[in-house]
């Protein structure tokens, strides 16, 4: 809570701080500990804030720390793999149709996802042309994603999917 004029100027200065492009990473570790919601807010949005900050942002449950992380343009893939495991489906949806995440993260969500987050995987340029061809042909109505890729490839291909129980 902002109880002086001082305060709202240190706020206002830590704002600032937290969306300049210049700001080293030291700074931004710091300022990811603020309780204030706003500069928390803008941490995932800054290149230059650590990994390891965003990995621990990435456990919160504030909406709008996660739209941040998903859907910045400086979204870290190792970020998006975790956020693939989120329970929320709004922030699954978010991490299908990021750029950055990674082919391993989109085959769990294609696997795995219901039908809109699905139909969002099978857009992203970073989904396997395999993945697109078996969403695109409505494999998730038919046959399983292995299924689909041993009628294509043969049985015994090595496809190196994961998601046969939920596993992560």
């Amino acid at each position: 809570m902002i109880n002086t004029f001082d305060d709202s100027l240190k706020i206002a200065n830590m704002l600032n701080q937290v969306r300049d492009p210049e700001t080293s990473p030291e700074v931004l570790a710091e300022l990811s500990k603020s309780d204030n919601d706003d500069i928390r807010y803008w941490i995932p949005w800054n290149a230059n804030t650590p990994t390891d900050i965003l990995l621990e942002y990435a456990d919160c449950n504030d909406e709008n720390i996660i739209y941040g992380l998903t859907c910045c343009q400086t979204a870290r893939p190792a970020v998006l793999a975790k956020l693939v495991n989120h329970a929320n489906e709004t922030v699954k949806y978010w991490v299908a149709g990021n750029t950055h995440t990674p082919a391993e993260s989109l085959i769990k969500l294609a696997e795995c996802g219901p039908n809109y987050i699905k139909n969002v995987v099978a857009k992203n340029p970073n989904t396997p042309e395999i993945v697109k061809l078996w969403l695109n042909n409505g494999g998730y109505a038919g046959l399983t994603l292995v299924e689909f890729i041993d009628s294509v490839h043969g049985k015994g291909y090595n496809h190196g999917l994961s998601c046969q129980n939920n596993s992560p």
